[in-house]
Order: C-alpha cells, then structure tokens, then sequence
C-alpha cells in the first residue's frame, strides 16, 4: 500500500515540525495494521470452522439422532406404576433435561423435537390420568404457596388449574406464558398513560438555552465534519474518485463489474464518512500527490481517523462475542498453538464417541422395568443431598 505521508506534506522535516500531521500519520499507521489484525482473525475463525465441519459435525449429527431415540426409550417408560415417586421423577427430569439439551444444540441436524415433545407430553398426560386418588387439599394449597412465592405473586391459578398441573406438569409452560402476557399488558397500559403525561413531568424541566448549550458543540463539530464531505477537499477526491471509478465508463464486462464494486465501496466511505477509505481509494487509483490537506482538513480528518479506529476495535469486539455458530466453534476450539487447537479437537471428538457409547449401552442393558427401577434408583441415590441454587425445580413443587 502506498504510504500516507506524501498526502499530508510535501517534505519530511514538516511532517516531523507539524504535530497534527505527525498525529494524522500515527493514526492511519494504527488503522491498517487494526484492519490486518481484524482480517487475520476472520481468517482464523473460518479456518476453524471448516475444520470443525468436516471432523467434528458429521458426529455431532449422529450423537442427536442417538439422544433422539435415547429420549424416545426413556419415555416408553413414563407409565410404568412400579416406579417410587422419587424415581418416576428422577425419569421425568431426565427427560426434560435431556429434551432442553437438543433443543439448544447448535448442531441438533434433521430431528423433529417438536414431535419428540409431544410424545413426552402425551406420555406424561396418560400417566397423570391413570393416577385415581384425589388431590388432597393440603396439597394444592402447598403448591399454590410455592408458584406465589417462585413468581412474587404474578401467577395466580385456581384450584382446577393447580390440580392440573399437579397431574400435569409440563403446563407449567403454558401458565407462565399466560402469567407473561398478563404482565407485558399491564405494562402496555401504563406506558400508555405515561404517554400522555406532560414532557416535562417525564423527563424534568430544561430551558431553551440550557439545550442550546448542550447541542452546541456536538453540532459545530458535526458541521465541520459534514463540510469535508460536501466542499472541502475530500469532496474534491470523492468526484475525482467517482469521475475515474464509474463503471459507465467502462466496455470491458470484467472491468465493468470491477468498478462497480468499487463505486459501492467509494458511495459506502461518502455516506459513513469514512476519510479513511476514500483516502485508501484515491491512494490505489490516482496517488497523483495532488492533495496536501490545509489545518481547516487536518482537524477534523484527525476526529474521523480515531472514529474508524475505535469501530475497528469493536469489530473485533463484536466478532468475538457473538454468538452465530462460527464463533461459538472459535470459542471453543482455538489456542494460540496450533498443537492445543487440534488437541482440543480430539478431546471433543472423544468426548462425543465416549456419550454415544454410554447412550447406547444404557438402551441395551435396560429394556426391563426392574432394571430400569434399579438405574433410576442409582441416579437418585447420586443426586442425594445436591442442591441446585442455580435454577428452580418445578418438579418439587408436585411431590
């Protein structure tokens, strides 16, 4: 890339005599480098990914078509009576976390979980319905107590509704999307009101000066800014640029189509005001030394050059901590080395051949109630005395 200096000065003692250009200098040197260290981590992410897709994916794929027909072979089990309270609820949880982990599976592939779901709801239903002792008053009462105090009294169920979800509880779903609605439309209502309330109650007084004073700067330094775009020198590159660049111009359809994706870029940079990349442009495609910027173009250049810095920064910010599948895979498989990188990649792929085992052997060795009984017996015993803050049971609330 041809270098910024010769844009800004004419000889080498100014540029170290002038601080601001000096500064206009350090600045662009900053950007190109932040546009490198930006691309290189785009590079490396889709890297990763297309790794990731040709070793990991296609197991990924196989393990929840398995917990598919896992969760499937749990919940044949649903109405067996033979089970302790404990243990039908020891199955029913694990159903249900089993059912939460596909459904937030980034990979989950060609699976129906909403047909899986309600085979569980059914299943769950016929249970329930089987179930002939009355619901002793005590009972829904405990349980009216315990929604209040879980949802702060925003939920509130008659006794009908209780016994039901008592026999039921996968409508604790349906509950709380009701229980929801009802609060976003008394909010609707209330911000209504506000809406009609004066200004001034809702955000206090302010006199005319006091917001003249405060918009004043903002909007001197936006006219100064707007100015580059609309008379000054940038304006002049811009039409030079635009003069050059206009794909009418051109007979040849390959150059044709060049130049028309450059007039994009050229149109973007005017728009967003990005001095940074209609400078770029006219560095590539005239860099005739034409343009020696006076103080009035330097200023707030400057300002514009430390803007596109800091959105390069949270570019990088942003691509980092998103969350769409590339990033999530980055995330979790890259290290500086690529020796730990592919480290983490067979750690991952043995962990997923290690859980497809362990799925299918369970399947295999208890298609039997007793055995089944015995499992889920080991699982409670495991869990015995381990509490979750982290999150509520709604199964405790029906025991």
């Amino acid at each position: 890339m041809t270098a910024l200096k010769p844009l800004f000065n004419s000889t080498a003692s100014d540029t170290h005599s002038d601080p601001l250009q000096q500064s206009l200098i350090n600045i662009w040197s900053k950007i190109e480098k932040q546009q490198k260290r930006n691309q290189t981590f785009l590079d490396k992410k889709e890297k990763i990914f297309a790794e990731f897709k040709t070793k990991v994916l296609p197991l990924e794929h196989q393990n929840t078509r398995q917990a598919y027909e896992f969760i499937e072979f749990l919940i044949s089990f649903v109405g067996r009576k033979s089970f302790s309270d404990y243990q039908h609820e020891e199955l029913l949880e694990w159903i249900a976390n089993d059912l939460e982990y596909l459904r937030t599976h980034p990979f989950v592939g060609e699976v129906n979980l909403d047909a899986l779901q309600n085979k569980f709801n059914e299943a769950l239903s016929e249970f329930s319905q089987s179930e002939s002792a009355d619901i002793d008053p005590d009972e829904i009462e405990r349980v009216r107590y315990s929604l209040e105090t879980i949802f702060c009294g925003k939920m509130q169920l008659t006794d009908d509704e209780i016994v039901a979800l008592i026999k039921d509880p996968s409508l604790i779903d349906i509950y709380i999307e009701q229980m929801q609605q009802n609060v976003d439309e008394e909010q609707q209502s209330e911000d209504k009101t506000d809406q009609h309330k004066p200004f001034e109650d809702l955000f206090g007084q302010q006199t005319e000066n006091e917001d003249d004073q405060y918009h004043a700067p903002q909007d001197e330094r936006q006219r100064d800014l707007d100015k580059l775009f609309k008379g000054g020198q940038l304006n002049k590159i811009y039409k030079r640029l635009a003069s050059l660049l206009h794909p009418d111009k051109e007979q040849d359809p390959v150059k044709k189509a060049q130049k028309h994706v450059i007039m994009q870029t050229l149109s973007a940079a005017r728009k967003n005001k990005d001095a940074f990349t209609l400078i770029q442009l006219y560095q590539t495609h005239i860099n005739d030394g034409a343009f020696l910027f006076d103080t009035d173009t330097l200023t707030p250049m400057l300002t514009l050059l430390r803007a596109k810095s800091h959105r390069l920064d949270d570019e990088l910010h942003a691509e980092k901590s998103n969350s769409d599948v590339s990033t999530l895979v980055w995330r979790k498989f890259f290290e500086r080395s690529n020796k730990q990188t592919e480290q983490n990649f067979n750690a991952h792929i043995s962990a997923l051949k290690r859980e497809y085992r362990e799925q299918k052997s369970i399947m295999q060795q208890n298609q039997t109630v007793a055995k089944m009984k015995k499992l889920l017996q080991e699982r409670v015993d495991a869990n015995c005395g381990w509490v979750d803050d982290s999150s509520i049971d709604l199964f405790d609330l029906f025991r």
